[in-house]
């Protein structure tokens, strides 16, 4: 017999003066800067603060973080299929599009995602960890927008539902850490549960097979404990029933026993509600023939490293960079009049899990008047000193 899991409670089920969160008009108070209207709310406090166990510090970093970074990947709207992070990783794994599907049995916005295990091995070598990376905060944008959305209209709490459909998938594939596709999504995952794990409802994995439990218990690897709590297994005899049982039918795909369909067929599955399979184009994420001269860094744990550029007028910052384990890499930018630092290019969790075969690499288009820093923080949770091979160099902008 398939395992009946319960509909999670609220994140937060304090009432009124009973809940130790600071309310909406504090926050900023506490982390020392502004807060962005649209996040301002009680819901969104609560959901913070009871991630980080009420710990200011925590809270204070987590927040501050987050907005930080927001900036980058704010959404013009909810209509995601043209975004052009989630299209290069859609041959890896399709998506549900259309936005504002709630199951009405417990307020959350639930969104399908549907593996394809065939291509999943080659993703480290046709994209960079940092393009994952950005993928997976672009699918959290869509989702917190579409729950403060639902929030303001109903007046209620409201989460998100993944439901994770391995049907096409070979769960085998992702049972060792040290693959390169495992570490990649590993640390997408660590990035997504840093900025939006507080809007996790719960994971549904459907369809796994007899490897399902495996999966969620090689899950505990990458999710923090009260996410991974939120991870179920939907299976065994009699598991569609549960699982309309807790998932109104307006949030299940046809194919799950619901009564979602897709119409265009030429952008969607009907049945299934995810995004068309897109093919795979066996391109190297990084086709060089000439050999770089790479400089190198050691970074203890826990510990940072800055290379500053100087740049004279507008030109072009280039770099790329391998490395053996975690690092948070981002660019800031210093006046030299007033010593104020901007961040310029998303502080991010990047790993390269095939070393030089396929390295980071980027640029920006920066200014003169101004100091820049790519800073390199070793955040590997193995606790190890990793090697950081890089090199960056300022170009002139060709002429016009």
């Amino acid at each position: 017999m398939a395992k009946n899991f319960v509909n999670p409670p609220c994140v937060c089920t304090c009432k009124g003066p009973e809940c130790e969160a600071p309310g909406s008009s504090e926050i900023e108070g506490l982390i020392g800067r502004t807060v962005p209207n649209e996040m301002c709310t009680d819901f969104t406090i609560r959901r913070w603060w009871h991630a980080c166990d009420g710990d200011k510090h925590k809270v204070r970093v987590a927040l501050n973080s987050y907005i930080e970074n927001v900036g980058f990947f704010k959404l013009d709207g909810l209509m995601i299929q043209e975004n052009s992070y989630l299209k290069k990783l859609l041959p890896f794994f399709r998506f549900s599009a259309r936005p504002m599907v709630v199951n009405t049995i417990d307020n959350t916005v639930v969104v399908l995602v549907k593996p394809k295990g065939c291509n999943m091995m080659a993703m480290p070598k046709m994209l960079s960890g940092s393009t994952v990376v950005k993928a997976f905060v672009v699918l959290g944008e869509y989702c917190f927008a579409q729950v403060l959305l639902q929030e303001r209209v109903t007046g209620q709490e409201s989460g998100v539902t993944f439901i994770v459909d391995c049907i096409e998938f070979d769960i085998n594939n992702l049972m060792h850490k040290f693959v390169p596709v495992v570490r990649m999504l590993a640390t997408a995952l660590l990035q997504f549960q840093y900025f939006y794990g507080p809007l996790i409802r719960r994971i549904l994995i459907v369809n796994a097979g007899s490897m399902g439990p495996n999966l969620r218990i090689s899950l505990r690897l990458g999710l923090e404990s009260y996410i991974h709590e939120k991870v179920f297994v939907v299976d065994g005899v009699g598991w569609m029933q549960v699982l309309q049982g807790s998932i109104s039918s307006n949030a299940l795909p046809i194919s799950l026993g619901g009564s979602w369909k897709e119409m265009d067929s030429s952008k969607f599955e009907p049945l299934d509600a995810v995004a068309a399979e897109t093919p795979v184009h066996f391109t190297s994420n990084s086709p060089r023939n000439k050999v770089v001269a790479y400089s190198t860094l050691l970074l203890l744990p826990m510990c940072k490293c800055s290379i500053k550029m100087n740049p004279e007028s507008r030109c072009m910052l280039r770099w790329i960079f391998f490395t053996s384990g975690n690092l948070k890499f981002s660019v800031t930018r210093k006046s030299l009049t007033n010593d104020n630092i901007t961040l310029v290019y998303p502080r991010l969790i990047i790993c390269t899990p095939l070393g030089k075969q396929s390295p980071e690499e980027d640029e920006l288009l920066v200014d003169g008047g101004f100091e820049y820093w790519l800073e390199f923080e070793n955040v590997d949770r193995t606790f190890e000193v990793i090697n950081v091979h890089y090199k960056c160099k300022l170009e002139p902008l060709p002429k016009v």
